[in-house]
């Protein structure tokens, strides 16, 4: 990544990081969220135009760019720059995911009672608001992760053209992904 684009993007995420995942455990957070859309768009697609720009300058035909698409516009501004491209989104159900990621915290050294306890910053507002232990808080705790690090998705890929969904609860959706790149090349 150029040092330009690496701005950019810092740039777009610090300046609307929070609109994207609006209010911890608010009632209506996905219409919170969707009110910001335009502001988070002027935001980033500056970045997404100038990737774009850099990924057209690529003599590769067949090139693999991963992402996390969350709104239609992002796939819209994509096939200006590439019309005949191919998206695959990759789904994983929501409780296994959040399962997984918590696992992969403890997996990489996390002592998440000991964070729980002890850290400042957003995960002091858990123990603020659900009490001092981790211990019978596991589900508040993805619903943090779930706030903090996925955020709200448009199902863009139930409209998009030249789209494919891969279903990877159980890994195996790399045959499906090699079968995909075969009938598209």
């Amino acid at each position: 990544m150029t040092p330009q684009l690496k701005k950019l993007l810092v740039e777009a995420s610090t300046s609307v990081i929070g609109l994207m995942r609006g209010t911890f455990a608010a009632e209506n957070q996905v219409e919170e969220v969707k009110r910001h859309d335009a502001e988070v768009r002027t935001a980033w697609e500056p970045c997404f135009r100038a990737l774009s720009e850099k990924l057209k300058q690529v003599k590769e035909r067949n090139i693999v760019f991963v992402y996390h698409v969350w709104r239609q516009w992002v796939v819209d501004l994509f096939r200006n720059y590439f019309p005949t491209s191919t998206f695959v989104e990759v789904q994983v159900t929501r409780s296994l995911l959040l399962d997984r990621y918590v696992n992969r915290m403890a997996e990489r050294g996390m002592n998440l009672e000991a964070a729980w306890r002890d850290r400042d910053g957003p995960i002091q507002m858990l123990r603020e608001r659900y009490g001092p232990e981790y211990k019978g808080n596991e589900e508040h705790f993805k619903k943090f992760v779930e706030w903090r690090y996925i955020f709200y998705r448009e199902p863009w890929w139930k409209q998009a053209h030249n789209t494919f969904v891969v279903q990877n609860d159980n890994f195996d959706g790399a045959q499906h992904l090699e079968n995909i790149i075969n009938l598209t090349t």
